[in-house]
């Protein structure tokens, strides 16, 4: 679920991004105060949030809600990685656990944010990887527009998850343990080396063109990934 802290701080766990591994930190330092709908529910589903009788956060712009705003935006913290590694880990997740669809309906709960992915799956790799270029070109760039495009408070990266982590929390000025978060270990890491994944230059060339302004935004690299 998308977590509500303490201090009204909310954290939207982008898909294969690290997030488990933020919810452990969460949890052992006692930070958390609930959870909020779904796990992966994007910014528009957290800050509407029918389920509370108080209601600390609502949408400005949850079409379902009709509502106008009544608190203002909390702080709000998720986190992302190159789009070569989110492709690669989402197929090796979905590999090894099998591949299904995922729900589509427009509502709070039941959602999922990788549900335009579903007619793309394919066990082989590359065609997997072609299949989104036809289907779902920028995918990744859609996927965390629908996280930030509000304004995110901190967006960190998945590649430097353990210092992002712990400047958010000094941001948020709450109390932590900063050894205890260093010595956790790493969590639901796919066991499929991404290393065995072989790339068609020209497929890897095109993603690249297509999640192009995310690269930017996020300063990663923008040439081919070896």
């Amino acid at each position: 679920m998308a977590l509500l802290l303490k201090n009204n701080a909310v954290f939207l766990h982008i898909p294969k991004t690290g997030g488990n591994w933020v919810r452990k930190v969460l949890e052992q330092q006692k930070l958390i105060k609930r959870e909020i709908g779904h796990k992966h529910c994007d910014i528009d589903r957290v800050l509407y949030d029918p389920y509370l009788t108080v209601n600390p956060i609502r949408s400005t712009s949850w079409v379902m809600s009709g509502r106008k705003p009544t608190y203002p935006q909390p702080y709000t913290f998720c986190f992302v990685r190159h789009p070569i590694a989110w492709y690669e880990s989402w197929f090796n997740y979905m590999t090894k656990r099998g591949w299904n669809d995922w729900p589509h309906r427009k509502g709070p709960i039941d959602w999922h944010p990788c549900a335009p992915l579903n007619k793309a799956a394919n066990t082989d790799f590359r065609i997997f990887i072609y299949n989104i270029i036809t289907q779902q070109p920028g995918y990744v760039t859609q996927l965390y527009s629908w996280y930030t495009k509000r304004g995110v408070t901190y967006v960190g990266k998945q590649e430097s998850l353990v210092e992002d982590m712990i400047r958010i929390l000094i941001d948020m000025k709450v109390d932590f343990n900063e050894q205890e978060i260093r010595d956790l270990s790493p969590i639901n890491v796919s066991s499929s080396s991404t290393n065995s994944l072989s790339w068609d230059s020209q497929l890897q060339d095109e993603i690249l063109k297509l999640e192009h302004s995310v690269l930017r935004q996020y300063k990663y690299a923008t040439q081919t990934v070896s």
